[in-house]
C-alpha cells in the first residue's frame, strides 16, 4: 500500500467531478465489507492505520472529472455544466451497477464494478460535457469502481481480493459535486452546490441551484 497522498495534483483545490452514489444494496455491501468483521478488516486487521476510510456518505462511482481547480471557473458554468450533463445522459439507455469484486490496490482498497457498455457509455457522457464547458483536460473513468479507503503511508502489504454479493442497481440519477479529493478531513465534497441529474427517462432537477465558492456549511 502506498500513500495516496504523493498524488496530490497541483495546484491543490477542488475540481468538478460527476458521480454516481450507491443505493440501499450497494452502499449495504460497501459496508459490510469494512465492517469490524468483514472481509478487509480479515485481510488487515489494522486497515484504518495504513488507509484513510472514505467517509460512508462519500463513496461514490467516478465517472468522469475536469482537471482544473473550481476557483478558477468562470461563474455561472456550474449551471452550463448542469444544462450539458442533462442533455447528454437523457439520451442515454439504462445503465445498471454490478459490483465483481474488492481488493487491494497500489493506493486503495476499492470495489470493482462490472465495466458495462452502458457504464463506460454514461462516463464518456460525462467526460463530454465537461470537455464542452471548461475545455480543460478532462479524465474519464473506464475502470469503475467505490474506493472504501485511500492509503495514508507507504507499507507493504499483501495482495487482496475477495468475491462479492451480487447485487445489482439501476442508475436513476448522476451527481455533478465539487470534490476535494486530497482535502485535509479526507475526500468530500460541497453538499450545497451538488446537482442531481436523471438518466434516461428518471430526470431529477438540481439538489441546489449554489454555485461553487459559497460557504462550504455541508461538508463532511
Amino acid at each position: 500500500m502506498q500513500d495516496f497522498g504523493e498524488r496530490v495534483w497541483a495546484p491543490t483545490g477542488s475540481r468538478p467531478h460527476v458521480y454516481i452514489t450507491p443505493g440501499p444494496a450497494l452502499d449495504a455491501l460497501c459496508a459490510s465489507l469494512v465492517a469490524e468483521s468483514g472481509p478487509v478488516a480479515q485481510w488487515r486487521p489494522d486497515w484504518q492505520d495504513i488507509t484513510r476510510p472514505v467517509v460512508r456518505q462519500f463513496w461514490h462511482v467516478t465517472l468522469a472529472w475536469a482537471d482544473i481547480p473550481t476557483a478558477a471557473t468562470v461563474p455561472g458554468s456550474w449551471g452550463d455544466l448542469h444544462t450539458a450533463l442533462s442533455t447528454a445522459v437523457s439520451r442515454l439507455d439504462p445503465v445498471t451497477l454490478t459490483p465483481m469484486r474488492a481488493e487491494a490496490t497500489t493506493n486503495s482498497v476499492v470495489v470493482r464494478m462490472d465495466p458495462t457498455p452502458e457504464l463506460l457509455a454514461l462516463a464518456d457522457a460525462a467526460g463530454d460535457a465537461l470537455q464542452s464547458v471548461y475545455g480543460a483536460r478532462v479524465a474519464v473513468e473506464k475502470r469503475p469502481h467505490i474506493s472504501l479507503g485511500y492509503g495514508r503511508r507507504t507499507v507493504d502489504t499483501a495482495h487482496w481480493s475477495t468475491s462479492v454479493d451480487p447485487v445489482t442497481e439501476v442508475v436513476g440519477q448522476i451527481l455533478l459535486v465539487d470534490t476535494d479529493t486530497f482535502g485535509d478531513d479526507g475526500l468530500s465534497w460541497n453538499l450545497n452546490t451538488q446537482r442531481a441529474i436523471g438518466v434516461g427517462d428518471q430526470r431529477a432537477g438540481a439538489v441546489d441551484a449554489t454555485e461553487p465558492g459559497s460557504p462550504r456549511t455541508a461538508r463532511g
